[in-house]
């Protein structure tokens, strides 16, 4: 019998083991955490810049602004929408943001919207000349099945002309019934 003080063994050999599992793992981590290389990260050069710029913007002769239309950008972006749906060679940015193009930031935006301009151009040209490479390959793919159906239909032909002629070599011919009913009445 076990005494209502005095623990139960086997919970104390269950709770050393968790323990002892616990000091184990402890143990590892410390070992990796002295022991792995951490000066092998890569660097590189990077900048955070937040999605709006936000400035206060003022009514000239007072108010409240309810609604901003526009967000920084988005003219210049319009402007490269407008190049990649009209399939032009570059953008034509509005005549107010190419004078304004001095300015760093807008030149940043600019450069930006042109490097996708010309990425995603580059990226639809190639997409352009695989398809064609592909009509290209299925039309000489047609052509090659379209003489395939001609030699097997002239092979079709060549073989049931064989037969029609092997056919007729073989022809059993039969006595016309009418000769036989001719030739019973004559004896």
């Amino acid at each position: 019998m076990i005494a209502v003080g005095a623990p139960d063994p086997e919970l104390t050999r269950i709770a050393r083991a968790g323990f002892s599992v616990l000091a184990l793992g402890a143990l590892v981590m410390v070992a990796w955490v002295v022991l792995a290389p951490l000066s092998g990260a890569i660097i590189a050069p990077a900048f955070v810049k937040v999605d709006m710029n936000r400035k206060v913007v003022q009514h000239q002769e007072g108010g409240i602004v309810k609604q901003i239309l526009v967000r920084d950008g988005e003219r210049a972006k319009a402007a490269r929408l407008e190049a990649e749906r009209a399939f032009l060679t570059e953008v034509m940015f509005p005549p107010e943001l190419a004078a304004r193009s001095g300015e760093p930031k807008v030149a940043e935006l600019l450069q930006r919207e042109t490097a996708l301009f010309r990425a995603r151009r580059e990226a639809l040209d190639s997409q352009i000349a695989v398809l064609r490479k592909q009509i290209r390959q299925t039309e000489d793919e047609a052509q090659a099945l379209a003489g395939q159906i001609a030699a097997e239909a002239r092979a079709l032909k060549s073989q049931r002309s064989d037969m029609d002629c092997e056919n007729s070599q073989f022809t059993i011919h039969k006595p016309r019934p009418e000769l036989q009913f001719r030739s019973a009445f004559v004896n």
